[in-house]
């Protein structure tokens, strides 16, 4: 789904698996050259935002969004 818009199985789970999956099948590029946003990894941005859309408490979303160095939205207050 390149628009990311597709009903995933499992909700956020589903969206979050599908943006590891974005990662992984990209090309690797060079360490010497510098990594600018491929198709994949832009999909696998928006499959991170959508998971966080639909569960604001997935940790991994934010972790992953942060290690591609892109904005996010604030994470909730911790539970009472």
């Amino acid at each position: 789904d390149p628009t990311g818009t597709a009903i995933v199985p499992n909700g956020a789970a589903g969206l979050y698996l599908l943006g590891t999956i974005c990662l992984k099948v990209q090309p690797q590029p060079p360490a010497s050259l510098p990594r600018d946003d491929t198709n994949e990894r832009s999909r696998a941005v928006l499959y991170f935002k959508r998971a966080l859309e639909l569960d604001p408490y997935l940790w991994s979303a934010y972790e992953a969004l942060a290690a591609l160095g892109k904005e996010f939205p604030p994470p909730p207050l911790p539970l009472p």
